[in-house]
């Protein structure tokens, strides 16, 4: 994850499963429940195929994928607590912010989450599930307008953060290492 994508990274505020054994099962849980919420949400088959290395153990990859925009949902187990990372690609149009926003809402509200925003060290650790439209919105505007003057273009296209960069990244950087000096 780097800065091609938006980031919230959800921990329990307290321990919320029982003992490690139930990581699979919390797991599980929470994707049915995402699933049951909002039913665009699905496993993201395309992610876990592109990867070099298998899933970890319970570990689930979904994604919201409409004609407003895509937004993955990472859930990993770890020592008997889920956490949750949640990213879009900033080529994505603005319209994904408000199901991402309503995700991490509920994501925190239901499971006593708190969130942690990777794209910029400014935002403290979000605990209250109300304040997260307020709090992320001027930060997605910000980190995308640098995404946008970086890339050079204000494109908006559905696509997952690894596709973002091989479609406005990887070429720059191409094109940089044939320009001569």
């Amino acid at each position: 994850m780097g800065f091609e994508s938006y980031t919230v990274v959800l921990t329990p505020q307290r321990m919320t499963l029982p003992a490690a054994d139930r990581n699979v099962t919390g797991v599980q849980q929470i994707v049915g429940e995402l699933q049951q919420k909002w039913p665009v949400i699905r496993l993201d088959e395309e992610e876990l195929s592109s990867r070099s290395s298998p899933p970890a153990k319970g570990e689930a990859c979904l994604v919201y994928e409409t004609a407003q925009g895509l937004f993955q949902v990472l859930l990993t187990p770890s020592q008997g607590q889920v956490s949750v990372s949640v990213r879009f690609a900033y080529c994505n149009p603005r319209a994904v912010y408000r199901p991402f926003i309503e995700v991490v809402s509920w994501l925190m509200e239901r499971y006593r989450m708190q969130a942690y925003v990777m794209a910029s060290d400014s935002i403290p650790d979000l605990t209250d599930p109300r304040k997260v439209a307020a709090t992320l919105i001027p930060s997605m505007d910000y980190n995308r307008s640098l995404w946008q003057t970086d890339v050079r273009t204000t494109e908006e296209v559905v696509l997952r953060p690894a596709e973002a960069v091989e479609r406005f990244v990887s070429p720059r950087v191409l094109n940089a290492s044939l320009t001569p000096a």
